[in-house]
């Protein structure tokens, strides 16, 4: 057991040491987009569960930025006394953005192993590869050298030296989750306890995207 949280820390520490940034979609609801959260929560709280999201905004002032969103999860062989379980998953999300339409796509397999540290508590670490695609429509944008006499002349050239509209690129995530829960006492007592907590790391392999040449 020793091992088990020595390595739980390694893992926080390596993962904590490094400066990360991105943006990636993110949902308010975070509870119903689990696996866009941490792939350490593949199969941590449900034995099987399926998800679907769609969200549409921004309507009034642009294209209307879309995306949509799918899961599913599943326990592998639970058995009563065993000292964890292995969970499965898959993950798909597509967002298009704004008038060049920027469009995101991420297809991904979870794989999770969960360890039952007590009645109450367990700790799991997951991976989740996959693979991405990015693309765009320049045709539709407006760019500052097109910006002319208080407006904007279309006629004129972008300026932008775009290599490549669209391309893929391997992807590949990692989590860890301690997850609590002790139940009810008794029907009326409502002293129901819950916590999860975790730590997730995305883009790990830190895939080089540009859709200009020099940029």
């Amino acid at each position: 057991m020793r091992k088990i949280y020595l390595f739980a820390i390694i893992i926080c520490v390596v993962l904590s040491g490094n400066k990360t940034s991105a943006q990636d979609i993110h949902f308010s609801q975070t509870r119903f987009a689990p696996l866009n959260l941490n792939p350490g929560l593949t199969g941590a709280e449900h034995s099987l569960q399926t998800i679907a999201n769609y969200r549409n905004q921004w309507n009034s002032v642009a294209d209307p930025f879309s995306t949509i969103a799918a899961s599913f999860e599943s326990r592998l062989k639970e058995k009563y006394g065993q000292k964890g379980f292995l969970a499965l998953g898959v993950n798909f999300f597509n967002d298009v953005a704004g008038d060049v339409r920027m469009t995101t796509t991420n297809a991904s397999a979870n794989i999770a192993y969960h360890i039952i540290l007590d009645r109450n508590s367990t700790l799991g670490l997951g991976i989740q590869p996959g693979f991405g695609q990015r693309g765009i429509s320049p045709q539709n944008g407006l760019w500052s050298s097109q910006f002319q006499n208080g407006g904007f002349n279309t006629a004129i050239p972008s300026g932008e030296n775009f290599g490549e509209l669209s391309f893929t690129h391997f992807d590949l995530a990692s989590g860890m989750v301690y997850r609590y829960s002790r139940r009810e006492s008794s029907i009326r007592s409502n002293d129901h306890l819950h916590f999860t907590g975790g730590l997730a790391a995305y883009h790990i392999n830190m895939p080089q995207n540009t859709f200009l040449v020099g940029g």
